[in-house]
């Protein structure tokens, strides 16, 4: 899709999919969800119009821009550092919110990625597998940060037991659901939270 310049249509799909979503399950009020968020690509940063383009297909649906978190990857967001940080910082000046995806998977520069306008840190699986100070250290960093943290890929038991006294403030992971398709996703949430 990259190669063949269509993942920016993708992008603005995806997005105009989890609109009519929120527009039709109201899942703030519905589910009690905080946010929904959604991956973007590397070439959604290298297009200028493209906070326009999201800002008025949110506005055609009447969502707030805060209620949607764009994810980027670690990667991403350290390739073209100053494209990167302008195009956030449009998004942010329009509603927009930011997760880093994937932490830990990359080689970034920490000080650029805490330099970068994000509200979220999803910590990579790869990390529980490591130096249990280094994941706490990260924790309480981000913690101290005002960033609210995830841990990404908790699939077992075991897993969940070994961070559960750490400053996490969410675990994502198969232990607790597998991917749904939208109908599952509503029946799953309306059924857990």
């Amino acid at each position: 899709a990259e190669k063949n310049g269509l993942v920016l249509q993708m992008d603005l799909l995806v997005v105009e999919k989890v609109c009519q979503f929120i527009a039709h399950n109201n899942p703030k009020e519905s589910l009690g969800l905080e946010y929904l968020s959604v991956n973007l690509s590397a070439a959604e940063f290298m297009n200028t119009q493209m906070p326009k383009q999201m800002t008025e297909l949110l506005n055609q649906y009447q969502i707030d821009p805060n209620f949607i978190v764009f994810e980027i990857t670690e990667t991403v967001a350290t390739v073209s550092y100053d494209i990167v940080s302008a195009c956030m910082q449009e998004y942010r000046t329009r509603g927009f919110r930011f997760a880093l995806d994937d932490f830990g998977t990359g080689y970034a520069n920490l000080s650029q990625v805490v330099s970068l306008p994000f509200s979220i840190v999803k910590i990579d699986r790869s990390l529980l597998f490591g130096s249990i100070i280094v994941l706490e250290d990260l924790l309480h960093m981000f913690n101290r940060l005002g960033l609210t943290n995830i841990i990404e890929g908790v699939e077992t038991i075991e897993q969940a037991e070994l961070i559960r006294d750490m400053e996490i403030d969410y675990i994502q992971g198969y232990l607790y659901a597998n991917p749904l398709d939208e109908d599952l996703f509503y029946k799953f949430i309306k059924h857990h939270n």
